[in-house]
């Protein structure tokens, strides 16, 4: 189980801004795409039977390439794929995609779960 330790140091300020993962700054981190057509496109029909892991390590590779709409759809299709919603308290990236989507309070809701763990 990962500490809110390594949360709150990936989180850390530093003089460029905040960390972020994938290595961006705040300041320099992917710009942001709000598209219906760019979120269906990447998302494939195939993709169905995807693990859970498999669908984060792509909304992660979503967000590091500034698609930040199709990072959420696939991190909402990984909490979904595990009925019990016990993969939910851990999809921290998701709070960070809602963040740069400017939706704060579901972006604070996710951070509850992870603060939860501790």
């Amino acid at each position: 189980m990962k500490s809110i330790t390594t949360l709150l140091v990936t989180l850390a300020p530093f003089s460029g801004g905040f960390l972020l993962p994938g290595g961006f700054s705040s300041r320099e981190a992917p710009v942001v795409r709000h598209s219906a057509t760019s979120l269906a496109s990447s998302i494939s029909p195939s993709a169905e039977a995807e693990s859970p892991r498999t669908l984060i390590r792509k909304g992660m590779q979503s967000f590091r390439e500034g698609d930040v709409s199709s990072s959420l759809a696939y991190f909402d299709r990984a909490d979904n794929a595990v009925d019990d919603g016990s993969l939910t308290p851990f999809l921290w990236q998701r709070g960070i995609s809602y963040y740069y989507l400017d939706r704060f309070r579901e972006g604070s809701e996710q951070a509850r779960f992870w603060f939860m763990l501790e």
